[in-house]
Parts: C-alpha cells; sequence; structure tokens
C-alpha cells in the first residue's frame, strides 16, 4: 500500500500496479473500511482499479493527519468490509449495428474470424466491473482473457 498527496485536499491510496481480481478485493475492502472508520473527514472516494482516491475536508484534517489515518486504519485490519453478496451479474444487451460497432471490421480482419464469430464470442465473455465513471453508463472493466486478442484502436472513438 502506498498514499500519495494529489492537491491539498486529496489523496491516492495505491494497492498494486495490476488490474486483476485480487487488486480488486483489496480496493473494495478499503473502500468500505475507509467509508466506515473516516467518514467524519471524507467528503468523497473514488475507487478505482488498483487504488482509491480520499477526498477529506482541510478544516477536519490535514495531509499528515489523513495519512496516518489511513495507514492506521488500513493496517489494523479493522474492516467495514460488505459481504460480496452485494455482487451482481447484470446481462447487459449489446447492439453490434455498423454505425455504433466502428471496429468490428477491424477485430475480424486482425483475427481472422467473421464478423458472427466475433459477436458470439465477445458477447460470450463475463466482464467485471472495476469502477463507475462519472456517468453509470460508464464502467470500467477489465478485457477478460479472451479468444479475440486484438491491439487497441489508435483512432479516437
Amino acid at each position: 500500500m502506498r498514499i500519495e498527496g494529489i492537491n491539498e485536499s486529496t489523496c491516492i491510496v495505491y494497492f498494486g500496479d495490476s488490474i486483476c481480481d485480487e487488486t480488486a478485493a483489496l480496493v473494495k475492502q478499503a473502500t468500505d473500511t475507509i467509508r466506515a472508520t473516516l467518514s467524519d473527514v471524507i467528503t468523497d472516494l473514488v475507487p478505482s482499479y488498483t487504488s482509491v482516491m480520499v477526498c477529506y475536508d482541510l478544516e477536519r484534517i490535514d495531509r499528515f493527519g489523513i495519512h496516518a489515518r489511513l495507514r492506521r486504519a488500513l493496517e489494523s485490519g479493522a474492516t467495514g468490509a460488505q459481504d460480496d453478496a452485494q455482487a451482481q451479474t447484470l446481462e447487459l444487451p449489446v447492439y453490434y449495428g455498423p454505425e455504433v460497432a466502428l471496429d468490428l471490421n477491424d477485430v475480424c480482419e486482425f483475427s481472422g474470424l467473421s464478423t458472427d464469430e466475433v459477436i458470439r464470442i465477445h458477447s460470450e465473455q463475463t466482464y467485471r466491473v472495476y469502477a463507475i465513471g462519472f456517468s453509470r453508463a460508464l464502467p470500467f472493466s477489465a478485457v477478460p482473457t479472451s479468444a479475440l486478442p486484438c491491439p487497441a484502436s489508435q483512432r479516437p472513438g
């Protein structure tokens, strides 16, 4: 675990460098613990793939105090962790029309598969959402090990 300041009222707690279930579990546990034990000074928490951004009230605590309290709460094993039973599997419809699936032809060309095969393989995957972006419609998910190993698109979406 590493804590770094961002500005006068925000820091980030890092739990690793790789996007994986183990790091995600640490981020979730830390988020729950911070929410449960530091709610008197926290104004916002933003979990991500490998970290938690912590915003705090400067009128209640300074950067030295928040770093000490975070370290103490997270290293003590104190837990506010909620049961993983809250995790849900949601099945979402996906539309692969040519006006929105702008890289579908590139994926077919790169993989040597037909459009129907690419759609079947892509839609059979289970994706884990690690964080929600600025909109609930913008989940940050990890790409599962896939039968569609393609390089990231270099053109803007």
